[in-house]
């Protein structure tokens, strides 16, 4: 790539406001290349508008699309309208399309801000009655010779600083509002001559998703933008913004700015989490069995009672949070009846009684809450024969991986073990719900709906999440649940589960708003819940930034493929991480796209981990080995934020857990604060190493991530050095490390590691 002279033919969209120019296709009015100064990055970009077609239930819920039209743009004349704004210059191109139902207006918003341009794409209907069932957005990044090129998608399963030429399949990059997500960014960088090519979705109100791949000379990008409805004559739907730039910068000096960009999105933590939220250690527990393939059980508390006498054993190990979940094996995942208290979690006065006593030993206690639709068996009866109509009910044999970890190819595997769970709890769910949930007949315009009128759902009756009278009342039955029990908060399980259209009559113009209804919810509901407990909760499944402006904590969706990663060098997959020193680069990376006063609740196992793999294969340790599982649970218990188990997580590894937890009970950088990846280096690619800053101290964490012993110089940047040598204590009880003064505030150490070995260390005395 160099300074290649465009095209004639090119229409240059400038603006005041910047200096990067945006060439134009003359014919459909795409974008065709970034200019910025004398580099110029020519880019492809195609519309593909899906149209028409009927609905079908699909096997795994939702809604199957038959007979659809791909509507592309069609050659014309292009012609620029121009709107001027306090910080920007926009150009609206209005294009026509292959159909007579649909034109397409792009609007070119050429900001001040970095990124310097907000792409949005307009589709305009010109015939009532017509639909739109998504929009793909398809754009290819010319580099010319990909080497010395890399590319950087935080948050996703790719690592850091992944050279082009090994882009080797297609990958999904999730956006801001993804499950497996942090802040959906893709970055391709040139390292010499630093040259950086930002592509963004920043969509508050669509969920959407990037394929990521390669193609010649560069890389591929689709993003399917979930943009559906069918508007009235004249109305239309907007996909966007895709934020673009390209920029002389290293990734690096980019990636400093991403909180703040995000936040001129309006995307930022929130200011006022609980004051206990960062060092939270959460144990995660059922109450009655789980049920899986060929009657196996799990059944580790099979009474309250259970639960209640082992909360010292609990206390013991360190946690300091209860987290409950719904009943098992009924109503599971699903909602019964708020009000029913006993039935939904377990008995009401034996859980008063497990909240007292978490509190008489200085624990909170939060609960697992749904949201995403009510069972019943006309539920049960529509989701089991779209099973047994589909293509996975003939593979419920089959083996199925860890579906935490799948890749975009390998996703059929996901079905099957969906598939499969539900059929294995279809006796449970259909004994213990009513035939019809009243709520169906008492509120049916809180259901989402196909185009016929019939209530869809994954396997629930599916809530429309963004009704207002929905929202108001799951606000007033969970703040209602949280003063009527005690309970110190919730984990808000899959508010994006209904990932489908709902073409209600309400929401028939824009099919899409269901999708992301639990956002504004939310607003609403940490209001209520602050206001009756200024030290309540909110703690979400999904990682993408959205879902991070209301919620104290995130699930660590997006990190579990780094646990088979590192463990098996990159576990065959050319993309992956492959050692601790790039498991480092990762969280380094993916912690600094994360939006202002972001929290991770890590976790290595979770009840989503346990659930989908085969008996036998379901707890990391038997996946990995007991030291390996130690040594990574101290990785992400001692790197920073909350830390969560579910119950038989911590087996066999009980003196490490409660080792750890003291260390962060004891050394509280260890669990608030910064991760500093830069001040200190191992000399060795196993060796994991991070520090631990905050008001409390500073600190050093050391996992050898092998099962072989290594010996390894540790450098650590550390200014006003004063003493010629120092000794530091091993916070794990291993050997003491003698650290040696160095120039430029460096001080240097060898240390030993055996396999998987654990070491910490307080870096008071090294300053």
């Amino acid at each position: 790539m160099g300074a290649d002279q465009p095209s004639r033919a090119n229409v240059a969209l400038t603006s005041e406001f910047s200096d990067l120019v945006v060439e134009i296709d003359p014919v459909d009015g795409s974008p065709v290349a970034l200019v910025r100064g004398d580099q110029r990055l020519p880019l492809e970009t195609r519309v593909t508008l899906v149209t028409g077609g009927t609905e079908a239930r699909a096997p795994q819920g939702g809604l199957d699309y038959l007979g659809t039209v791909e509507v592309a743009l069609a050659a014309g004349a292009v012609y620029d309208r121009e709107h001027l704004h306090l910080d920007s210059r926009t150009h609206s191109i209005d294009v026509a399309t292959t159909s007579h139902d649909w034109r397409v207006v792009w609007h070119y918003d050429m900001r001040q801000a970095t990124p310097a341009l907000a792409l949005r794409l307009e589709v305009v209907c010109l015939r009532a009655g017509a639909v739109l069932r998504n929009v793909r957005v398809e754009m290819t990044v010319r580099v010319g010779e990909v080497d010395g090129w890399r590319l950087q998608a935080p948050g996703s399963k790719v690592r850091a600083d992944l050279d082009l030429r090994d882009l080797a399949y297609v990958t999904t990059v999730q956006t801001v509002a993804g499950v497996e997500s942090s802040s959906g960014l893709v970055v391709i960088e040139r390292a010499e001559e630093p040259l950086s090519f930002l592509m963004w979705p920043l969509s508050l109100s669509n969920y959407g998703e990037i394929a990521l791949g390669p193609t010649a000379g560069g890389a591929l990008m689709q993003w399917t933008t979930d943009v559906a409805g069918a508007p009235t004559a004249g109305g239309s739907l907007v996909a966007g913004p895709l934020m673009l730039d390209v920029v002389p910068e290293p990734f690096d000096d980019v990636l400093s700015t991403v909180p703040s960009m995000l936040a001129d999105s309006g995307i930022a933590g929130p200011d006022d989490p609980p004051s206990w939220a960062a060092e939270v250690n959460l144990y995660e527990v059922q109450i009655g069995f789980g049920v899986f393939r060929g009657g196996w059980r799990y059944e580790p508390y099979p009474t309250p009672q259970h639960l209640l006498d082992d909360l010292d054993r609990i206390v013991g190990l360190g946690y300091n949070c209860l987290q409950i979940m719904p009943q098992q094996p009924y109503p599971s995942y699903n909602v019964h009846d708020y009000d029913d208290i006993s039935t939904s979690w377990c008995d009401e006065a034996m859980l008063r009684r497990i909240v007292d006593g978490c509190h008489a030993r200085g624990m909170r206690i939060i609960l697992d809450i749904l949201m995403h639709g009510v069972i019943d068996n006309e539920a049960m009866d529509a989701a089991v024969a779209a099973i047994d109509a589909g293509p996975y009910v003939a593979r419920l044999e089959e083996t199925t991986p860890d579906v935490t970890t799948l890749e975009r190819d390998e996703m059929h595997y996901y079905f099957v073990a969906w598939s499969r769970h539900v059929k294995d709890f279809e006796p449970f769910w259909r004994a213990g719900s009513p035939n019809r949930h009243p709520l169906v007949d008492e509120h049916p315009e809180w259901f989402t709906r196909d185009s016929a009128g019939a209530i869809t759902g994954v396997y629930t009756q599916a809530f429309d999440l963004a009704h207002p009278g929905w929202q108001d009342y799951f606000v007033e039955k969970a703040v209602g649940i949280m003063q009527r029990l005690g309970i110190d908060g919730y984990r808000f399980d899959a508010p994006s589960y209904n990932y489908f259209m709902n073409w209600s009559e309400r929401t028939r113009t824009d099919a899409s708003v269901s999708m992301l209804g639990c956002l504004p919810m939310f607003a609403k509901l940490r209001s209520a819940m602050r206001a009756a407990n200024p030290e309540s909760l909110l703690y979400t499944e999904p990682s993408g930034a959205l879902y991070r402006v209301s919620m104290d904590l995130a699930y660590n969706y997006d990190e579990q493929f780094l646990v088979p990663a590192v463990v098996q060098r990159g576990a065959g997959k050319s993309h992956w991480i492959r050692n601790a020193r790039e498991l480092g680069r990762w969280l380094e990376v993916r912690d600094a796209t994360l939006p202002r006063g972001s929290l991770t609740a890590h976790h290595l196992d979770s009840h989503d981990t346990f659930w989908w793999p085969e008996p036998g294969q379901k707890w990391r340790r038997e996946q990995f080995g007991l030291p390996a599982t130690a040594a990574l649970m101290a990785v992400f218990c001692l790197s920073g934020g909350p830390y969560m188990t579910y119950v038989g997580g911590e087996v066999g590894i009980e003196d490490e857990v409660a080792a750890t937890a003291r260390i962060r009970r004891e050394h509280r950088n260890f669990a608030r604060g910064r991760s500093d990846y830069r001040s200190a280096t191992a000399g060795h690619d196993d060796v994991y190493a991070v520090i631990r800053e905050s008001e409390d101290g500073r600190g050093l964490l050391l996992v050898n991530l092998s099962d072989e012993r290594v010996v390894s110089t540790v450098v650590v940047r550390s200014p006003d050095a004063i003493a010629a040598q120092v000794v530091t204590a091993d916070l794990m009880g291993g050997k003491a490390l003698a650290w040696a003064r160095g120039p430029g505030g460096l001080w240097a150490a060898e240390i030993v590691l055996d396999g998987y070995q654990v070491a910490a260390f307080d870096l008071k005395h090294l300053s």
